[in-house]
């Protein structure tokens, strides 16, 4: 089963972190915990759609743990990954 979760990590601009829900700079086949809530998406924000939020599937907690399977970034240096959660 292939699920379609997605979240938003955070912007990895130079010096901007106030906003990242892991503890460091995310990277394709690594786990992480997350540090805080995060609502989970069932896509990402793209040109088609207006780079509008997709659908909101759940609110995954702090301390859940995730896997990274596909990581893009935005112009603005915002980082959005498709996740597989390892625990909750």
């Amino acid at each position: 089963q292939v699920l379609n979760e997605w979240l938003y990590l955070g912007n990895f601009s130079s010096g901007q972190n106030k906003d990242w829900i892991i503890g460091e700079t995310p990277v394709i086949g690594k786990e992480y915990t997350l540090t805080s809530d995060a609502n989970v998406r069932n896509g990402k924000p793209k040109k088609s759609n207006g780079y509008r939020l997709p659908s909101f599937v759940r609110v995954a907690k702090k301390g859940s743990k995730i896997k990274i399977d596909t990581l893009t970034r935005d112009k603005k240096g915002h980082k959005w990954a498709r996740v597989r959660f390892v625990g909750e």
